[in-house]
């Protein structure tokens, strides 16, 4: 954190040198920022001895990626040893969550929403059609559904890790996609700085495929997954569903991200999970899945990757 500290108060006094005409700053970290800026002010940092790299931000939209599951991972047994997620903080990152919902009534510790995608109606995504919100209200529902795999309280329907303290992120429009990855990258800090997470579960994929760590975009979200790594927390995100052989989509590709795929009953691989010789990490169940439903208050059936990472979170 004293770094952080250090490298932050040197980039506001950078930052005083420019002018908001010149500079508009949509996100900073560590002593890098992210913004809008004019062309006076592109020439003045391209002349700046200060400024070691200028990229132009990444823009590709990347999207939201228990019955029978939960005995298949041999979670029942789990639980009678005594691990159930007690003591253990888990940080959802997906379209919100309906908090209300009667399998996760009451097991929603707190939530936030930092959502600058534009939904369908012309307005930023969080529910005060605001860029940050104290709400992470799901207009979605996959959220909800990835919740339920983890925290739901229902007898027939129960959580992995029912007894564990959650925490809920919405960065994900209606639609169930972003576009503003500042977002995201905000989204980790919060799970980490504000919430101290043991554990950040992100259900996001590009459509672009990346074969290796070389080529996988270094991007804000990128540098957030690393200071949660080096926090030692473990960040699980869905490889992707794009039924490619030859890589794994964005930001299952960062260097320090856990890498989750698709398996089915017979433990084969799910045809539709992005994979090679180097990536997921690890497998877990994704294939028709039942969980809380956002709207009505019942159940609903989803099958994709983006399930997988929530079958980890037992011990």
């Amino acid at each position: 954190m004293q770094r952080d500290e250090i490298l932050n108060r040197e980039l506001e006094q950078f930052l005083t040198n420019y002018s908001d005409n010149e500079i508009r700053i949509t996100y900073k970290r560590s002593g890098t920022f992210t913004g809008k800026i004019t062309r006076e002010g592109f020439d003045r940092l391209v002349n700046d001895p200060r400024v070691k790299e200028i990229r132009q931000e990444y823009t590709e939209i990347g999207y939201a990626s228990v019955d029978t599951s939960v005995p298949l991972i041999n979670a029942t047994t789990t639980w009678n040893l005594g691990y159930s997620g007690t003591g253990i903080k888990v940080c959802i990152i997906d379209t919100g969550v309906n908090a209300t919902h009667p399998f996760l009534n009451g097991k929603i510790a707190d939530q936030y929403c930092f959502c600058s995608t534009i939904n369908d109606t012309s307005n930023y995504c969080c529910p005060n059609h605001h860029e940050e919100d104290t709400s992470a209200k799901d207009d979605n529902g996959h959220g909800t559904h990835v919740a339920g795999i983890i925290a739901s309280q229902n007898k027939t329907y129960k959580g992995v890790a029912p007894n564990a303290t959650f925490y809920v992120v919405k960065v994900l429009n209606s639609s169930g996609s972003i576009d503003v990855w500042n977002d995201l990258a905000k989204a980790i800090d919060w799970c980490r700085i504000n919430k101290n997470a043991d554990v950040i579960s992100i259900s996001i994929d590009t459509k672009t495929i990346y074969p290796d760590v070389s080529s996988c975009p270094s991007e804000p979200p990128t540098d957030a997954i690393n200071d949660a790594y080096n926090a030692g927390i473990p960040v699980f995100i869905a490889s992707g569903n794009g039924y490619s052989q030859a890589g794994v989509s964005y930001p299952a590709c960062s260097p320090k991200a856990i890498a989750i795929g698709s398996s089915k009953k017979d433990d084969e691989f799910d045809s539709q999970t992005n994979r090679n010789s180097w990536r997921p990490t690890i497998l877990a169940p994704g294939y028709g899945i039942f969980s809380a439903k956002w709207d009505p208050n019942g159940i609903a059936r989803l099958g994709c990757q983006s399930l997988s990472d929530k079958y980890l979170y037992l011990c």
